[in-house]
């Protein structure tokens, strides 16, 4: 066994040195945009502009990574330089790699639909990233990766090619080992649970990003076609590790980092509470108005005693009750192997992810078991399955009380507005009988040291998951080329979450809203492919198959007050507000799909694709419909009058067409119902 151990530390300062320069390519010397440009073990990092132009700003020691598709990625030292300038190699070795498609894999230099794909070593050099969505931002052409929030396991929204739809889901369609686990339809990408005054969970969080293998993008209507009503915001499919063969490894990896604001309060301009008061004395005095009293923003009659004098002004930096150096841990353990018979990856995950709001924190606890078996000749069984659990401590994020909970959720927004600098923490008269200070205004939530106190107030969310999946595959042996493949797996998820707060930061009583849902959905395909070659002038691929999705969501909700005893949780409340349950979310999608390839001379590229697909998202009569693509690729650098043309290792001339669907709309479009909560 090979036992690799490595131990990272990288800290979020501030940049110590510009680096400008430009990117150009080896064979034609232009300028090469789109370039990926980043500090290496970090997400820190730009694009070159159209012309290869960049700038970044880094630590004087640190090092560059440039990558683009079809290029060879170089790593360059810093070395205190304010330029540099780069040459990047094509990478022509890389054209004979098979990428994942719908349904099978192609030779990379035959693909004729508009894909990318991500190889784990990139992946790993995001050690910061959280999840996996937040691992792809720069490492593909045309996809936008944008994180909804910084708090760790925000749900993050990723965009294939722009913005494809107003008013539906503008989401991928991801798939992991055959399993889908978008949103596309389904609506869980936007979070778990119940979201009040904080940021919902993405369900990617769950899944660890060190068992990735690649990830292919696919990007046009040509290569997304075969997914029918699912295809048209494009496709991301992920494969994970398998054993490899050769003597069997051990991998231990052990990452740490710390993080800060990029901009804090000192750089955006905030102003202490004297400073404040000055400047809305001088304002109110030109419009001919009195001295400012704290009193006018005050008095709301949730607590009589929060009156201030302007003598009793505070400067008070509530940045610092919202704020913290926030730090990450991952440690991830795997072992695999590969014999005649069989081969498997196994792994072991834990990461803390501790946030820069005060309170929040993010721990996934994941495993993975990944075993393919060999019983006879042309026949192989693979099982896929990952069973994680996170534990999410989410920091208050709200305002002031309001609705049935009536709790006051400041957090880091009210810092940014309504916790004005001149408000004390503690009440500068009043003591409690032991002689110690109060809370000042705790019920406004505009105190932050009483809202983000966790023995006053939590919002937490714990989440169950397992995904995974068995698959069959056959080659015949009275039909060269011919094989079936069939697929059945399974996504289960299960998110409980308890928002609670005591009556330091609310009127009257304690209070809690306890949330449980559980998600299912089943997929299984069945299909086959036939790939022969006619001597060396004709390649033809033909797949055909069926696929059908199931899907479903239970939701259990109960809302109460004048709760008993210590415990941070319902237990048996004194007034039930409210109570739900049910079963909802039921969706079907049914499809028929095929593809045809062919290669005349390994040099001139047709392809087609059918998909015949069925929603129960839509209207009945609206509920089938048929998606067609076809593309065409030319590879000119193996025409005879490019022989004597060096430069060009490697040119070809594709296009495409083609049509999809987008079912991520509301299935309740149609009818009229109350609002829910």
């Amino acid at each position: 066994f090979i036992v690799a151990f490595a131990f990272l530390v990288s800290a979020g300062v501030y940049a110590q040195n510009t680096v400008s320069g430009k990117v150009t390519s080896v064979e034609a010397g232009d300028g090469l945009p789109g370039v990926n440009v980043l500090l290496k073990g970090t997400n820190q990092g730009t694009v070159t502009d159209i012309e290869g132009n960049y700038s970044i700003s880094v630590e004087s020691d640190g090092i560059l990574v440039f990558s683009s598709i079809g290029y060879i990625t170089q790593e360059i030292p810093v070395n205190s330089r304010s330029a540099i300038n780069l040459q990047l190699e094509a990478d022509v070795r890389n054209l004979s790699e098979v990428v994942v498609v719908g349904y099978g894999t192609q030779n990379k230099r035959d693909v004729t639909g508009a894909i990318s794909t991500v190889k784990a070593e990139e992946l790993s050099n995001f050690k910061a990233a959280p999840s996996l969505d937040q691992a792809l931002q720069g490492q593909a052409t045309g996809v936008q990766v944008s994180s909804t929030s910084g708090v760790p396991g925000a749900p993050t929204r990723v965009l294939i090619r722009g913005t494809n739809s107003i008013s539906s889901g503008t989401e991928p369609l991801w798939i992991i080992d055959g399993m889908i686990l978008s949103g596309q339809g389904g609506g869980e990408q936007g979070g778990l649970g119940r979201n009040s005054a904080t940021v919902g969970q993405n369900p990617l969080a769950s899944i660890n990003p060190n068992d990735i293998e690649s990830v292919e993008v696919l990007k046009d209507a040509s290569a997304t076609a075969i997914y029918g009503s699912r295809g048209a915001n494009g496709v991301i499919i992920v494969t994970t590790k398998s054993g490899k063969g050769g003597k069997g490894t051990t991998d231990l990896s052990v990452n740490y980092g710390i993080t800060n604001p990029v901009r804090g309060p000192e750089e955006i301009g905030f102003v202490d509470g004297s400073t404040w008061l000055s400047l809305v004395d001088e304002a109110r005095a030109n419009r001919g108005l009195p001295e400012f009293d704290p009193n006018a923003l005050l008095n709301d009659a949730r607590d009589p005693t929060a009156v201030l004098d302007r003598s009793q002004i505070a400067n008070t930096n509530w940045f610092d009750e919202a704020l913290r150096q926030g730090s990450f841990m991952d440690i991830n353990l795997s072992t695999s192997n590969a014999t005649e018979k069989t081969n498997y990856y196994l792994s072991g995950n834990y990461r803390e992810d501790r946030s820069i709001l005060e309170g929040g924190r993010l721990r996934r606890y994941s495993t993975r078991a990944n075993v393919d078996f060999y019983p006879a000749k042309n026949f192989s069984v693979g099982s896929r399955i990952a069973l994680s659990y996170t534990e999410n401590q989410r920091a208050p994020n709200g305002g002031g009380p309001g609705g049935n909970s009536n709790i006051a959720r400041g957090g880091y927004n009210m810092a940014n507005s309504g916790a004005l600098p001149i408000f004390p923490v503690f009440h500068p008269t009043i003591r409690d009988p032991e002689g110690n200070p109060i809370l000042f205004d705790p019920l406004s939530g505009r105190n932050l040291r009483a809202t983000i106190n966790r023995d006053n107030y939590i919002n937490d969310l714990e989440t169950y998951r397992a995904i995974g999946g068995l698959n069959l595959d056959y080659k015949i042996p009275f039909v060269e080329g011919l094989s079936v493949r069939s697929e059945l797996s399974f996504d289960f998820q299960h998110a409980s979450s308890i928002e609670w707060g005591n009556t330091v930061i609310r009127e009257g009583s304690k209070y809690a809203f306890d949330n449980g849902t559980t998600f299912r959905r089943l997929n299984y395909n069945l299909y086959g492919t036939w790939n022969r070659d006619f001597g060396n002038i004709h390649n033809i691929n033909l797949v055909a198959g069926a696929e059908s999705t199931e899907q479903q969501t239970r939701r259990r909700n109960t809302e109460a007050q004048e709760l008993f005893g210590e415990a941070q949780d319902l237990g048996s409340p004194g007034d039930v507000q409210r109570v739900s349950n049910g079963l909802g979310g039921e969706q079907y999608f049914r499809g028929f799909f095929g593809r045809f390839n062919y290669k005349l001379m390994d040099r001139y590229i047709l392809g087609f694709s059918f998909r015949r697909d069925a929603s129960s998202i839509f209207l009945p009569g609206n509920r089938w419909n048929n998606f067609l693509a076809a593309s065409t690729g030319w590879i000119i650098s193996d025409e005879s009058f490019m022989e004597n043309i060096t430069p060009i290792e490697f040119l070809k001339l594709r296009g495409s067409f083609g049509q999809t669907g987008n079912s991520a709309i509301n299935p309740l479009g149609t009818e009229t119902g109350y609002t829910g909560w």
